[in-house]
């Protein structure tokens, strides 16, 4: 669904989009002609697997072979293909190269987890593995606070709302040389400071949170917005950081 709306929302601003298979991603055919690529709302088990983890709600069903899998989940045809006898190369492995070599991904909300994974961030979602159910927060209107001298939110205010549904926050380490890192969203020191207007609990888990993460690996760069931005076309405000990812910005902007 989240992908859907991600669609509608591109298409009404405008910006030349493709829409990439898993086989695509996986035989690096994207990294001739995608400048960036943009992950919606999706666990990190449909990316890699095409299978939801054990905490989807839904009935799983599995789709026509046509559409089924993952980026690195490899077809039959692949998994019996030899080549120089190694076994084919997963989507995962294409996106980590094609980023060092200058690309640029931009995860919304759950899809994050998958590349923290992948590329060994020095980032923590600290709500994943909260087995006991002391946060809640289905749906609400948070407040974080805003880098604004960052190219990633020009247009934003010190402090603004953005939309929060089962969403991940992140904890920040310092990070190693393959890294540099930068903050641009932050939930507020204090708990009482942070919901806007719905339901929380357990809000003190994103005290000094990091909400928006930029991440620089060799020549590109891995974007998490720990929430989803362009949640049904609605929250223009936060249209913002998503446009700014997308066009690349790399310099300060300051108004005329």
């Amino acid at each position: 669904m989240d992908e859907g709306w991600t669609r509608w929302v591109l298409e009404q601003y405008d910006f030349p989009m493709v829409n990439l298979s898993n086989e695509q991603i996986r035989s690096g055919e994207f990294t001739e002609t995608v400048d960036v690529l943009l992950f919606p709302d999706v666990e990190e088990g449909i990316i890699s697997k095409g299978e939801p983890g054990p905490s989807y709600w839904g009935r799983f069903v599995p789709l026509p072979p046509e559409y089924s899998g993952g980026i690195d989940e490899w077809t039959i045809v692949e998994k019996t293909k030899k080549d120089n006898g190694t076994k084919p190369t997963t989507g995962g492995e294409r996106i980590k190269g094609w980023v060092k070599a200058g690309g640029t991904v931009v995860a919304l909300d759950s899809s994050a987890d998958y590349f923290i994974d992948l590329f060994e961030l020095p980032v923590t979602n600290v709500l994943a593995d909260d087995k006991h159910g002391d946060f809640v927060c289905p749906g609400s209107t948070l407040r974080v606070e805003v880098d604004t001298t960052d190219p990633l939110s020009w247009g934003m205010r010190p402090e603004e709302a953005i939309y929060f549904a089962d969403s991940p926050a992140f904890k920040t380490r310092v990070p190693d040389p393959r890294f540099d890192r930068r903050v641009i969203a932050r939930y507020p020191d204090h708990e009482a400071d942070i919901l806007l207007s719905g339901y929380i609990e357990g809000a003190d888990h994103l005290e000094r949170r990091a909400a928006v993460v930029e991440f620089t690996i060799g020549e590109g760069r891995v974007i998490l917005i720990g929430f989803r931005a362009q949640h049904r076309g609605q929250p223009l405000r936060t249209f913002k950081l998503l446009f700014n990812a997308l066009y690349g910005v790399n310099e300060p902007i300051t108004d005329p």
